[in-house]
């Protein structure tokens, strides 16, 4: 997924999400990272600049949660119209990470614990942007309402 920097016109975030669904082989990045790239560098063709930034640590027990990260990740401009939200799911827990014109706040991630949770990794994850009545939904080949 690629989210562009508030305030910016040439930088730009990747973020990536790498899981061993299977069990049987790990990446070498496994989990959920992001990478900065600079668009004018390289002659205009682009570089990354920064990365890989491993989000998968959880920021109060400091556990890294790499291997049990899940594909589940979506982005939703904010309700200032200058910041992104990333969402991410592992477990029982969402993740959400603030992108502003200073980047991307990893030092304050909200946390939220739900009593719903997934074997699957697989899938992806769905956020109503506007209505507070309608929770994330969880996909894969099915919904799963939260609630």
């Amino acid at each position: 997924m690629i989210i562009p920097k508030p305030g910016s016109i040439s930088i730009y975030y990747l973020f990536t999400i790498s899981t061993d669904f299977t069990g049987s082989s790990r990446t070498s990045y496994p989990g959920f990272n992001y990478y900065t790239i600079d668009m004018n560098r390289n002659s205009g063709f682009s570089e990354i600049t920064d990365g890989p930034i491993n989000l998968a640590i959880d920021p109060i027990t400091g556990i890294d949660k790499g291997a049990d990260w899940s594909e589940k990740v979506a982005a939703v401009k904010g309700s200032e119209c200058n910041i992104f939200w990333v969402l991410s799911f592992v477990e029982d827990t969402f993740y959400s990470y603030k992108i502003t014109d200073t980047g991307i706040n990893i030092s304050d991630v909200v946390i939220s614990n739900i009593s719903f949770s997934t074997s699957d990794k697989r899938g992806y994850l769905q956020v109503s942007p506007a209505d507070k009545s309608k929770p994330p939904i969880l996909k894969k080949g099915h919904f799963s309402l939260l609630k």
